[in-house]
């Protein structure tokens, strides 16, 4: 489909040039093109590559979400070698690795340092991160994340208060699957 854009900058609207790439805001083959793109980048990233780090027996080399990428190794070594692929791979398909945006995290009862770099820039270090909305940190302890959870379903329960203690019959606060 033909398409051309246009850019609006100080309330001018610049030439209009043919648009020869990319999918239309809100199309629905978007968010799967994406996922495409993303899973060949990691197909060429981990080709060949044997993980050293093991869950339950099984190899994991990272973990995915969306545009979210975790690479997982077992030495900085490996670790360094990921990131040098993925930035590799990434470049190759025409996008780029935030190294603003990429931290390192060490998970290890001997190593608590590593010096992992992206494109000659060293990436920050650090204790703790989120992902999908939980805490992981680096000593493995979910303590703070158990607690903050505790907090969220305690203030949500607090909310429901007024519904608890109303007219409302208990067959209505309670269906046949269990309670509300």
């Amino acid at each position: 489909m033909n398409s051309n854009s246009a850019v609006f900058l100080n309330n001018t609207i610049g030439n209009s040039f043919m648009t020869t790439v990319g999918v239309r805001q809100g199309c629905l083959l978007s968010p799967v093109l994406c996922n495409i793109f993303l899973e060949r980048i990691m197909q060429v990233t981990l080709h060949q590559h044997s993980p050293t780090i093991s869950i339950g027996g099984r190899p994991v080399r990272n973990l995915r979400f969306a545009d979210d990428i975790d690479l997982i190794a077992g030495s900085q070594a490996e670790l360094q070698v990921l990131t040098d692929r993925l930035v590799a791979s990434s470049k190759a398909f025409g996008m780029e690795v935030s190294s603003e945006k990429s931290k390192v995290m060490v998970s290890s009862e001997r190593v608590n340092d590593a010096s992992i770099t992206m494109d000659n820039e060293p990436l920050e270090l650090v204790h703790k991160f989120k992902y999908l909305g939980a805490t992981l940190h680096e000593d493995g302890s979910s303590t703070v994340e158990v607690c903050t959870r505790i907090a969220l379903a305690t203030a949500a329960f607090a909310k429901l208060g007024k519904v608890w203690k109303s007219s409302i019959s208990f067959k209505a606060k309670h269906n046949s699957s269990g309670p509300l």
